[in-house]
């Protein structure tokens, strides 16, 4: 009998179900986790190309921006239909 491999997208392994159900309760860990499941990908859609005044440009993560969106995150998380956000977040695992 072979054994399944876990899920995967794009190399990087998904969050375990039992994590994104203990997020949608409340459960701060699990809410911390799902965090950094998705702060790379926050990073990614937070950074900004900044013009220097000697001419050049540096990238930088725009912290307010990241702040917002982690917030925003936490909350649907934690809404009051569960539910909802359990099908939100096992959808957007598998899009990242």
């Amino acid at each position: 009998m072979r054994k399944m491999k876990p899920p995967v997208f794009s190399g990087r392994k998904l969050l375990d179900l039992p994590v994104i159900e203990a997020a949608c309760e409340g459960d701060s860990f699990a809410v911390e986790t799902v965090l950094l499941y998705y702060d790379a990908y926050i990073n990614k859609i937070c950074t900004r190309t900044l013009g220097l005044r000697n001419g050049t440009f540096q990238q930088c993560v725009d912290e307010h921006m990241k702040q917002q969106l982690q917030a925003k995150l936490t909350e649907a998380i934690v809404k009051k239909n569960s539910r909802e956000s359990f099908k939100l977040l096992t959808a957007a695992a598998g899009n990242l």
